[in-house]
């Protein structure tokens, strides 16, 4: 197996002969020096089986939306013989308490056909880890993904403080730290002992003796 950093690119590069070897090239330059891309994945290696000429992918989905961005999540993309005209298959690693994934903690899944079913030659593969970020950081929204754990979407929609909860202890538990980074900060781990003192009453809240800065972002 070759195993491929940022630091080898070039010496890669050097061994890319086929025209589908130059296209994973392009994409993991997209993937490793794109500030956009970097804003949602962060990527970690890269590896080429020459028995059977598939190339695996490592890294971690960033989500951007509470309780989900306090942790990173780890998968490994799988990128086929044919491929492009077959898409890459994006497993995840890290469990994450969210409709969108099986309840299973040690066999977390989301359904491939949620990615897969958007997929042309023409797609990027950053553009399909995209896909998969948005769903993570929007619950609410039931045309980003296909539910895969019942429980959760149900809880999500009667009771969102409950969901929010379970899904950060999740976060705490399981999730891989984000680089160069705690896990939960000191600043949201404060905020969250005091909205639970006043359980999260919003009149409360705007009593406390602070900043207005300081109470938009215990309501936040």
């Amino acid at each position: 197996m070759l195993e491929i950093s940022s630091h080898f690119v070039f010496f890669f590069s050097v061994m890319c002969s086929s025209s589908k070897e130059k296209r994973i090239l392009r994409q993991l330059e997209i993937l490793i020096k794109d500030p956009h891309v970097q804003s949602y994945f962060h990527y970690e290696s890269s590896k080429k089986d020459e028995n059977s000429e598939r190339f695996y992918i490592y890294g971690y989905l960033l989500p951007q939306t509470v309780p989900y961005k306090y942790g990173s999540y780890k998968v490994h993309i799988t990128i086929p013989v044919d491929y492009p005209w077959k898409p890459p298959e994006i497993k995840l690693l890290t469990y994450i308490y969210h409709p969108a994934v099986m309840s299973y903690i040690g066999s977390p899944t989301f359904c491939r056909a949620c990615c897969s079913k958007q997929w042309s030659p023409a797609y990027r593969i950053d553009q399909l880890i995209e896909i998969l970020v948005f769903a993570i950081d929007h619950p609410e929204d039931d045309g980003a993904y296909c539910v895969m754990d019942r429980a959760a979407k149900t809880l999500f929609h009667r009771n969102r403080v409950q969901y929010e909860e379970k899904a950060l202890a999740m976060v705490k538990n399981y999730s891989c730290p984000r680089p160069n980074s705690s896990i939960i900060s000191l600043k949201f781990a404060v905020k969250q002992m005091i909205c639970k003192q006043l359980y999260f009453d919003s009149e409360k809240l705007d009593q406390l003796p602070l900043s207005n800065r300081l109470k938009q972002y215990l309501h936040s």
